[in-house]
């Protein structure tokens, strides 16, 4: 077995282990922005040859027009050679582009401005101009753009999201429970709930939770099962399921529970009915 792919092969095995330490809060990060990398790989293709083709035709005139400058007798010699340091080959010629998209242009343009002529000045600006306010620009936007919605669309990272807003949302309502508890006794009678439900403050902390409750009482009794108090357990458990607008399964199975109890009420009736009717 070649040491290669021994390597590839821990590279795997790390790479499993990562995906197992997702649901762990300090490796949700990691694992986010493993899969960041692996749907932007399309995308990251695709720019860099846009890139490449425009470095290569942007350079290749450069290097047709310095070339006669390169080979010309009547010019000092230290001024050409300095000239061909940045674009006297192919190889040089693409790295100095490359340098100048990146953001080291100003040694190269101040090489053909004061060797050559000013005018390279105003090329070089207008490449930068085009290639980086334009292509680099629009090649990250679009970058962005399709990572975020591949991302979003994974369904890894959607139970992960998932998971982690439940958390956050299970450690308010915790911490709601123990800024109602006022007793410590670790129940919320329907007193302690009602001496805080009309503050302000409560409102709109329920309101974050998209949760519009304005009767102290109906809450309490949709979270009570019962003898009078909730305890912890009761309390996150009700309020995790009253949040938001009623989803179109729960509207379904009530309206089933609607027609069971109904079928139920009509069959007691007719047995009544039937009841009632003399003997022959």
């Amino acid at each position: 077995v070649s040491l290669g792919a021994i390597r590839v092969a821990r590279l795997a095995r790390v790479l499993r282990a990562i995906r197992h330490l997702r649901h762990r809060d300090g490796f949700q990060s990691l694992f986010l922005l493993i899969k960041s990398l692996q749907a932007s790989a399309h995308v990251l293709w695709w720019s860099v040859m846009i890139m490449f083709f425009a470095i290569l035709v942007f350079g290749m005139v450069m290097f047709e027009l310095l070339s006669s400058y390169m080979q010309d007798d009547t010019v000092p010699l230290n001024e050409r050679q300095e000239v061909f340091l940045y674009f006297g080959t192919f190889t040089r010629m693409c790295l100095t582009m490359f340098e100048i998209t990146m953001g080291n242009w100003s040694p190269p343009k101040r090489v053909l401005m004061e060797n050559v002529d000013e005018l390279w000045g105003v090329y070089i600006v207008f490449y930068r101009c085009v290639l980086c306010f334009g292509i680099v620009s629009i090649s990250g936007a679009v970058f962005v753009t399709e990572t975020s919605r591949s991302v979003a669309a994974d369904n890894e990272v959607a139970m992960m999201n998932k998971e982690r807003s439940s958390k956050a949302l299970k450690l308010k309502l915790e911490r709601l429970f123990l800024e109602l508890d006022t007793t410590c006794d670790g129940l919320v009678s329907y007193e302690e709930l009602s001496a805080i439900m009309y503050d302000d403050t409560m409102k709109q902390f329920l309101s974050t939770l998209q949760m519009e409750v304005e009767d102290a009482h109906e809450l309490f009794r949709l979270l009570d099962d019962g003898d009078g108090r909730v305890n912890g357990e009761e309390f996150i458990h009700g309020i995790m399921h009253m949040r938001g607008e009623a989803k179109a399964v729960d509207m379904l199975l009530l309206l089933k529970t609607v027609r069971e109890i109904k079928s139920k009420v009509d069959a007691l009736g007719e047995g009544s009915e039937a009841s009632r009717l003399p003997s022959p």
